[in-house]
């Protein structure tokens, strides 16, 4: 595959870097900026209660939500790997604190981004990295 790095691929992360902190601030009018109307969200088939969007408009409701569940939640952007000019992996640290239980949790996660005429068009979330890679057509070393 060729070098996917550059100006366009800097644009890209640096768009999903501002995502995650519009994301941890519940900034909804920067995350719609960001997002296509079709964008859509798929957690992790591991993850319980799995939640999979299918529009910009309800993962944003979906967002909304996150501060009724959590005390705390974030993401921390931990590495991006441009796997083409479309798509990048984000290694991602999650954490967060559940209102009602008061367990905190905090893991890894690895998120899949797709592009679409400069705006993000979906996201699939894996729970193992290599899932994730492949997912995104990155070969070891890559």
């Amino acid at each position: 595959m060729s070098d996917p790095g550059g100006p366009h691929a800097a644009s890209l992360t640096e768009a999903l870097r501002g995502g995650y902190e519009a994301f941890n601030r519940r900034d909804s009018r920067h995350l719609r900026e960001l997002m296509v109307d079709d964008f859509q969200w798929n957690e992790s088939e591991q993850v319980p209660g799995r939640k999979v969007c299918r529009s910009a408009e309800e993962f944003l409701a979906y967002m909304e939500g996150f501060d009724q569940l959590w005390d705390e939640f974030a993401f921390e952007p931990l590495e991006f790997r441009v796997a083409s000019e479309d798509t990048v992996v984000a290694a991602v640290r999650g954490m967060g604190r559940g209102k009602a239980s008061g367990v905190p949790f905090d893991l890894t996660i690895h998120h899949v981004w797709r592009f679409r005429g400069g705006r993000v068009a979906r996201m699939d979330a894996f729970l193992d990295a290599r899932e994730a890679a492949d997912e995104a057509g990155l070969r070891p070393g890559d």
